[in-house]
């Protein structure tokens, strides 16, 4: 694309600057996706060009980062009728965050959201890509949720340069959120919803948290609230449910391990294995037990087990562990369509995580047909 397309479209200067850097990293975005990651922890955050001053802008420069899809590696609109187009923008502390797209996926809530630093002054050496900001609140229906913790992943276009970076002010990024109830029994938000009706939710962020740079841990608390309505039908009724109820007990070495398999479901977005399980004889987690999934043809589709563990009456207890798959890979998209079964297997881990011995013989079929 050449910039002198942009000559006969009168907008103030600073905005026409403003569209021209847009399209050079909007480019190099499509023709380059490889992302380079660091683990932090919290959430999930993909950083890309924050480039969105109206529809027009949208139209004209083709920001595909500015929909939920792009950070999927999903087709453009591909997510349309299952999220909600929020465009709200909410200021405190000269930070102003903009909520563009919300949507409620079966285990995740998911938001886009634009960061804007124009009116905030930074540190010579600081830069918008340190900071992230905060959920305090999530309401539906009145009914309050807590943002588990869950990994955070920070990313930006192998060709950006540092100098690209300390120049941006705004910058957009995707929050993924797992939702519990305070309950701490209720993951399924969207199977407790009524899906007949949209829904009111209420998110609040509390605090923008430095997050790397100079003083680590510092931040900026403030008040950012958004209210929108938004609506699972489609998402609900997309997502299979495959009940298993079944156990799997393991006996190695003075070690068993119980895993009690609950509920296959398969969202437009992941597939998602959860159970609960317990384990005596060592302090390992699981004692290093987990778990692969694959379908009829030998194609891995889930592998490894999440979550948190308790101590009881001398065993160690699991519940709503949980395996999960994001069914969008380097931009192709697994055909659960094609998936005729899906066999559990048992595997035992070494200590540096690599598989040491598969239990076949305890595996259990899932069928999806």
């Amino acid at each position: 694309m050449k910039f002198d397309e942009f000559n006969n479209i009168e907008v103030p200067e600073e905005v026409d600057v403003f569209i021209k850097n847009g399209v050079k990293k909007a480019e190099k975005v499509k023709q380059k996706r490889g992302i380079k990651k660091c683990v932090v922890a919290a959430v999930t955050l993909v950083l890309c060009c924050g480039i969105l001053v109206n529809d027009n802008t949208w139209a004209l420069v083709d920001s595909i980062t500015s929909k939920i899809e792009y950070y999927f590696g999903a087709n453009k609109n591909e997510f349309e009728e299952y999220k909600m187009g929020v465009e709200q923008s909410a200021s405190d502390k000269n930070v102003t965050l903009t909520l563009k797209e919300a949507m409620l996926e079966d285990g995740e809530f998911i938001l886009n959201i634009n960061m804007d630093f124009s009116k905030k002054e930074l540190d010579k050496n600081d830069m918008i890509t340190n900071y992230m900001p905060q959920i305090k609140e999530i309401y539906i229906d009145g009914k309050k949720f807590l943002p588990s913790s869950a990994m955070q992943t920070f990313g930006i276009s192998e060709e950006e340069n540092i100098n690209d970076i300390k120049e941006m002010d705004n910058i957009d990024f995707l929050t993924k959120l797992q939702i519990e109830s305070t309950s701490y029994e209720d993951n399924n938000v969207l199977e407790n919803l009524d899906k007949s009706k949209n829904h009111d939710v209420k998110v609040v962020f509390g605090k923008i948290e430095k997050m790397a740079g100079n003083s680590v841990g510092g931040s900026i608390r403030g008040n950012w609230e958004f209210n929108f309505t938004i609506n699972a039908k489609e998402m609900e009724g997309r997502t299979k449910v495959y009940n298993i109820d079944k156990e799997v007990e393991i006996k190695e070495n003075n070690k068993t391990t119980l895993l009690k398999f609950k509920e296959l479901r398969i969202s437009p977005l992941y597939a998602r294995l959860y159970l609960d399980a317990e384990s005596t004889g060592s302090e390992d987690f699981l004692n290093n037990i987990s778990i692969e999934a694959v379908d009829q043809a030998g194609n891995l589709i889930l592998e490894g087990v999440g979550g948190d563990s308790s101590y009881v009456d001398g065993k160690n207890k699991y519940i709503n562990l949980v395996s999960e798959k994001d069914l969008y890979q380097d931009g192709n998209k697994i055909d659960t369509g094609k998936i005729e079964y899906v066999k559990i297997i048992p595997v035992k881990l070494t200590e540096g995580g690599s598989v040491a011995k598969r239990y076949k013989d305890k595996a259990i079929i899932v069928n999806l047909k």
